[in-house]
């Protein structure tokens, strides 16, 4: 005695995602957007980190703040970067509570008068002399 036994998948019969080139288009720029989101929530968090320990207790030397500031301006340059300026235009000026920031600040943005907000804060502290 014989048997035979069939199974058919049709679930792809009307639509196949590997074969159409807009789900993968859609599938590439969901993993893009992931990746980056992924990477902002990184250099975010670092920078957080820094700045914490920034606030509880500056490096004790000039050069060692000025390094300790310029990663953290460099982090939120970074930010920037991959989301158009929102870290920029939230205009979050945390070193205001810290009087040794204070004195980085006022001195990378010597000749300045007033504070300087948004992209012109990042760029200005990477600026010390």
């Amino acid at each position: 005695m014989w048997r035979v036994q069939a199974e058919w998948d049709l679930s792809r019969l009307v639509f196949n995602p590997d074969g159409n080139p807009l789900a993968r288009i859609a599938e590439d720029r969901r993993q893009r957007i992931e990746r980056l989101v992924d990477e902002v929530t990184k250099l975010y968090h670092e920078r957080r980190r820094l700045q914490v320990a920034f606030l509880l207790g500056p490096p004790g030397s000039l050069v060692e703040q000025a390094a300790a500031w310029t990663t953290i301006a460099e982090l939120g340059a970074r930010i920037d970067a991959v989301t158009g300026g929102l870290l920029a235009r939230a205009a979050v000026r945390w070193w205001e509570a810290v009087p040794a920031a204070q004195n980085l600040h006022q001195t990378s943005t010597t000749g300045q008068t007033g504070t300087r907000r948004g992209a012109e804060d990042v760029n200005a502290m990477g600026k010390l002399p």
